[in-house]
Order: C-alpha cells, then sequence, then structure tokens
C-alpha cells in the first residue's frame, strides 16, 4: 500500500522522485517519509493501512500522531515564525475496494474552498 502511494505521489511531482521514500514497517513516524523539499510541495503526514478491518479513529490517530513528530521537525528546522505545518492524512485499503482518504473535515472544506477559488471544476465530466 505504501508503495503505491508512493509512486502515485510520484506521478504527480515526478521531480520529486528522490524526496518520497516509502518507510519499513515497525519504524516510528509517517509511512510515506517526504524531503523538507517534497514537504514544502505536499504538506502532508500520510499513514497508509492495507486491512480489511480496520480501526478508523486509532488509525487517523495514527497518522496525527506522525503529523505531529513532523511538525516538531519542522518547527526546529526553520527559523520561520510561522511555518507550513503538515495535515495528517490517512490513506485505507482492502482487497477489492478503490482506496480512500481520511482527512480533517476543515481541512477537506478548506481544499474545496482553494479549488474554488482557482477556478477547478469540481465533477469529473461525463462523456456521452
Amino acid at each position: 500500500m505504501q508503495n503505491w502511494v508512493r509512486d502515485q505521489i510520484i506521478k504527480l511531482f515526478p521531480e520529486l522522485v528522490n524526496d518520497i521514500k516509502s518507510t519499513p514497517m515497525g519504524v516510528t513516524g509517517t509511512d510515506i517519509q517526504l524531503s523538507p523539499l517534497a514537504q514544502g510541495k505536499i504538506p502532508l503526514a500520510i499513514e497508509c493501512k492495507a486491512q480489511e478491518s480496520v480501526s478508523i479513529w486509532a488509525a487517523y490517530e495514527q497518522a496525527c500522531e506522525g503529523a505531529k513528530l513532523e511538525n516538531k521537525k519542522i518547527t526546529k528546522a526553520t527559523h520561520v515564525p510561522n511555518p507550513i505545518l503538515v495535515e495528517p492524512v490517512l490513506i485505507l485499503k482492502r482487497n477489492r475496494k478503490a482506496p480512500l482518504a481520511v482527512v480533517d473535515a476543515e481541512y477537506f472544506l478548506q481544499l474545496m474552498q482553494d479549488k474554488y477559488e482557482l477556478g477547478w471544476r469540481f465533477c469529473r465530466e461525463i462523456s456521452s
């Protein structure tokens, strides 16, 4: 699952191929490691779960803990008063189902507003 997420991000940002890594099992922190350059473009802390049954709340809390760790690193590394901090994202996958992303509702609404302000379409066009 982590490799799939990494590969999808690299498809979107091919210039970051060396800046996005999938972490081995058991490593503390986020499942997708982003270099400072990648984090500047993708301010997310991504937790991945490929399980038939998962406690969404516990898994999302794990993503939040990963975001807290990343935000501490960013705050220590930068001397900027208000650095861009990362948002937790949980990617879920189970057999024969499309992957899902779980994010904070306020963050999701902000993404919608940003997309609208940029003039992008919200709906995919249906070809006849």
